[in-house]
């Protein structure tokens, strides 16, 4: 994934301030008892900033000639699970989620979004 959004900005001719290998894993590390925001807005049922990360790599990849595959698999899953609870499908419930054990599902609330 990151390896996808260096080729792009590597196209794009865009200096990085930093290696972002490096800073991956040390925000991974300095965050690692939390939960990203991505997934927040996935357990309180709310859109993503999926478009403008994962999203913005894909579209500007393609704008180069880069593909981000990954990124393109992440932006359809994470697009497909918001546009399942906009819709009402079932999802796993937040405190499943949570313990990351397969488990019951959850049906969100009429008119959630």
């Amino acid at each position: 994934m990151v390896r996808e959004g260096v080729g792009v900005v590597d196209r794009l001719g865009i200096r990085l301030p930093s290696d972002p290998f490096g800073e991956v894993l040390r925000v991974a590390e300095a965050t690692r008892d939390n939960y990203s925001s991505m997934l927040q807005d996935i357990l309180n049922r709310r859109k993503t900033e999926v478009d403008y990360i994962n999203g913005a790599i894909v579209l500007r990849g393609r704008e180069v000639g880069v593909d981000a595959p990954v990124n393109y698999t992440l932006w359809l899953l994470v697009r497909a699970l918001e546009d399942a609870l906009i819709s009402g499908i079932s999802v796993l419930a937040r405190d499943e989620c949570r313990s990351g054990s397969p488990g019951r599902l959850l049906k969100p609330p009429a008119g959630a979004w």
